[in-house]
């Protein structure tokens, strides 16, 4: 057998006068093998296709498809069983769940800042929206594997540099799609997906920052209960203060999907930005993932976790250099922080400092949908290498816990005292 970069393989007899067998592959072909009894070819591909030819009844079987680089997203359809992933190496594909069988390959097209970043399952009709790296967005037809739409950087309401994530509102009637340059663009679905509005995320004087998936880049999250659409903005600085801490705190505004027109503001005291949004499953509770670099509190809940992340940050301001001598980490590195909040009134009702350690961050978060009757769980993944599955204390038990952590502090100060 002989392979070549050509994307040819010929099976040849011992005395090479002439091929018996020649086959042609999409990629060239990286490494062949006989099977057992010598009637079956296996090869593997530069594409990530690892196959086996039958060498009596010529017929091809694909036993594995995998991407070639980093996958850069994941995203799972909200009915169909299946999940599309974007990937360094250029493609985008659809997976089924169960049988874990591609069903669809969607290629990207050649060239710098053309590599898929993320993507988004319209939820009204079986399309695909996919955002690279160079801010082109790209609309497919999953059925027919068809580009419906593709919109360039040139246009005035377009984004200059990352997609960073792409969002469709409950209804489908929009998509939202959120650029490492600070902008959020609203593309009305109905007009082919004609760009109608850009939502600033932060003041014009915060410097942009061009790193996909860093802390400055803004981040959306869209309920699929109710009509709501969350944007994490940058608060425009304080003329009276002058320490960069004040000028990088974040709000979290809440729009409705429908008629794109603001309804709550949620002042936080993240001064790091967030990185990810995620609506609760029964859309009353809103997640917001951020870093700080303290030494983190446990777990808090309630008006003490405004008061303990509050502190965190003051600390956090002041930290000039890293005095840690620990064998378990060092507290002074940043470490990631998930915040609850209510949709209802904005409050601050859960801080789950470092999810995974000090030395730990968590990349990514998601809220399963369970049955009513099941407790809620969160799904954290680090850079430790970790995915971990937490229980979500429901409002009664944040009450509870409240109440007991409040008594705790209450005793330490009566103590203190004596």
């Amino acid at each position: 057998m002989a392979a070549s970069p050509l994307r040819h393989m010929r099976l040849w007899p011992l005395d090479f006068r002439a091929y018996l067998l020649e086959a042609e592959y999409e990629s060239p072909v990286t490494s062949v093998r006989l099977s057992g009894g010598g009637l079956g070819i296996i090869t593997g591909c530069e594409d990530g296709i690892m196959g086996l030819l039958d060498v009596v009844s010529r017929k091809y079987t694909t036993l594995l498809r995998s991407h070639c680089g980093a996958i850069t997203s994941l995203t799972v359809h909200h009915e169909r069983p299946e999940c599309c992933t974007t990937s360094a190496d250029g493609s985008v594909r659809i997976w089924d769940i169960s049988s874990h069988q591609q069903l669809y390959e969607f290629d990207g097209a050649a060239g710098p800042g053309r590599v898929p970043s993320c993507a988004a399952y319209s939820p009204s009709s079986y399309q695909l929206a996919v955002g690279t790296d160079g801010g082109l967005l790209r609309v497919f037809d999953v059925a027919t594997t068809a580009l419906l739409q593709e919109h360039q950087q040139h246009h005035p309401r377009q984004h200059s540099g990352s997609i960073c994530q792409l969002v469709y509102t409950h209804d489908g009637s929009y998509l939202l799609s959120c650029g490492a340059d600070g902008t959020v663009t609203v593309y009305d679905v109905k007009q082919d997906y004609v760009p109608v509005q850009t939502l600033p995320a932060r003041p014009a004087s915060h410097k942009a920052s061009s790193g996909r998936g860093s802390s400055q880049c803004a981040c959306i999250a869209a309920s699929t209960v109710n009509q709501l659409v969350a944007v994490s903005q940058w608060a425009a600085a304080s003329s009276s203060s002058s320490s960069d801490a004040a000028a990088a705190r974040v709000t979290v505004v809440l729009f409705d999907g429908r008629t794109l027109e603001k309804v709550r503001c949620i002042e936080t005291s993240a001064q790091n930005g967030f990185t990810r949004l995620k609506f609760s499953c029964d859309g009353l509770d809103l997640w917001a993932l951020t870093t700080q670099t303290s030494q983190p509190h446990p777990a808090v809940y309630g008006s003490t976790a405004s008061k303990h992340l509050a502190a965190a940050n003051s600390a956090d301001a002041s930290a000039k250099r890293c005095t840690c001598d620990t064998a378990n980490g060092c507290w002074c590195s940043p470490s990631s922080v998930l915040m609850r909040f209510s949709v209802l009134d904005g409050a601050l009702l859960q801080v789950l400092p470092a999810p995974h350690g000090p030395s730990g961050l968590v990349t990514s978060f998601d809220l399963p949908e369970v049955a009513p009757s099941s407790p809620q769980l969160l799904v954290t993944g680090g850079t430790d290498h970790l995915v971990k599955v937490w229980a979500v204390p429901d409002r009664q038990q944040l009450v509870l816990q409240q109440q007991q952590q409040q008594q705790q502090l209450l005793g330490a100060a009566e103590l203190g005292e004596a």
